[in-house]
């Protein structure tokens, strides 16, 4: 086995083998060849589940998502949000769970309706280049936020399920809401919600359900 550091810029990005077998006592030869492409990513970082949008004063959700340079999920493992808006920036830590993803909930209020950009990286402080030299990479992510502006502080948001769902299984469901006592009308005494399910155009399930308002939790 051979260890090869091709770190220099006079190399090719390319990697030639070739081995030839010859069996003894018959001379019969069978060569072989292939080829391999170097890389230079080391750990590429991915934003999962994020919308282009958010509520103000409505937390936001989403996950990353780190894996190393085989595709591989990088588990336990720290991972940077920077996160900038009206002329500052911030950062915070996470750490990766067994399945490589870090989930974050930020507090949208001091975003004050402002255009907000994220961005998800393997390192805190960018690589400095060394010159003559193929430096390592590491792949940041981007997402950019612009305030989804309503009449109502009162939403409701569903969570996507991640992947294809298998059949004949139950699934849960998450959604997130809140509701001011205000848009719910004067002497509101319960909350009705309905859902519906759709698949290949038409509706194959659907269903109610009923929840008391709790004016204490909810602001006025």
């Amino acid at each position: 086995m051979a260890v090869f550091n091709l770190t220099s810029y006079e190399y090719d990005s390319k990697l030639s083998a070739e081995a030839s077998l010859v069996e003894d006592g018959t001379g019969v030869q069978i060569n072989a060849s292939s080829q391999f492409l170097i890389s230079r990513t080391a750990v590429t970082a991915t934003f999962e589940k994020l919308d282009d949008y958010y509520i103000p004063g409505v937390p936001y959700r989403g996950k990353i998502k780190l894996q190393d340079h085989r595709g591989d999920i990088m588990k336990s493992t720290k991972v940077y949000l920077m996160i900038s808006y009206m002329g500052r920036r911030f950062n915070k830590t996470y750490i990766t769970d067994g399945t490589g993803r870090a989930s974050f909930n930020m507090d949208t209020t001091a975003w004050n309706s402002s255009s907000v950009s994220l961005e998800g990286r393997f390192k805190l402080e960018d690589l400095v280049q060394e010159p003559g030299k193929i430096n390592v990479d590491y792949v940041n992510t981007y997402q950019y936020l612009q305030p989804f502006h309503v009449t109502t502080k009162s939403f409701l948001k569903i969570h996507p399920l991640p992947g294809t769902l298998p059949c004949g299984l139950q699934q849960n469901v998450q959604v997130t809401f809140a509701l001011r006592r205000k848009d719910l009308g004067e002497g509101a005494s319960r909350m009705d919600f309905a859902y519906y399910v759709s698949h290949s155009g038409g509706i194959i399930m659907y269903g109610e359900g009923e929840s008391s308002p709790h004016w204490g939790g909810l602001p006025s």
